[in-house]
């Protein structure tokens, strides 16, 4: 079995007021896939981004990393190995310096100063931040906090990647150059979006969420898929 899978097996869940959020959804994503989950506001995107890595954890059924059952005990083998970039970036940047930023989960881990400095250095260079480092996120454009938010995960070296929104509120440039860099990532790669220029340049395949359920899935053939319906 594939360490770089991500699989939903009937998995449901409840919020405490009882509203339920997803109901038996059910679907694998493979090694170096890069997939889409798309649905209208409310659809249960956001809900099924947080319960790749533990944030939430699922009423009925089950989430597997690389075969691996996301659970209380497994918690911290699940996040070294999933990656999540938030759709705001401000929930990721609090440190005063973006190298500091891009290395707080490093130095949580209990990695020398050494090797966080060479890890931060190696993320921020491969999402074009490299010159950013002494400044602060606060003074970043939005595709710049976008990239060093991704190079925060990037440093941890994940084996997979979930990205909510990741050109949501950016220019055309900084949208581009966002989708150009989830091209070049190799990661199995998970993104909930409403984009479908994204879709279209970057996913294999298209789960289409509806009320919490998943109601259909399309393969993206050359880059492209009708969304419209």
């Amino acid at each position: 079995m594939s360490h770089h899978s991500l699989e939903f097996l009937n998995v449901s869940f409840r919020y405490p007021d009882g509203y339920t959020a997803l109901r038996n959804i059910s679907f694998r994503i493979e090694d170096g896939e890069k997939v889409a989950v798309v649905g209208a506001n409310g659809a249960g995107k956001s809900t099924l981004i947080m319960l790749t890595n533990g944030l939430f954890m699922s009423s009925e059924g089950a989430v597997f990393v690389g075969g691996m059952k996301v659970s209380k005990r497994s918690l911290t083998s699940v996040r070294r190995q999933v990656g999540l970039v938030f759709q705001d970036s401000d929930n990721q940047l609090f440190m005063p310096t973006v190298a500091e930023d891009v290395g707080f989960g490093l130095y949580n881990m209990g990695f020398s100063k050494n090797e966080v400095e060479e890890r931060v250095g190696k993320a921020l260079k491969s999402v074009g931040a490299d010159g950013l480092g002494n400044m602060s996120p606060h003074r970043l454009s939005g595709g710049q906090k976008k990239r060093v938010a991704i190079a925060g995960v990037l440093a941890m070296q994940p084996d997979i990647l979930i990205m909510d929104e990741p050109t949501s509120n950016l220019d055309l440039q900084a949208r581009q150059q966002i989708i150009e860099l989830i091209r070049s990532f190799s990661h199995t790669t998970l993104i909930a979006t409403h984009d479908t220029g994204l879709i279209k340049q970057t996913c294999n395949r298209v789960l289409i969420l509806d009320k919490g359920q998943l109601v259909a899935e399309e393969r993206v053939v050359s880059h492209q898929v009708d969304l419209s319906g």
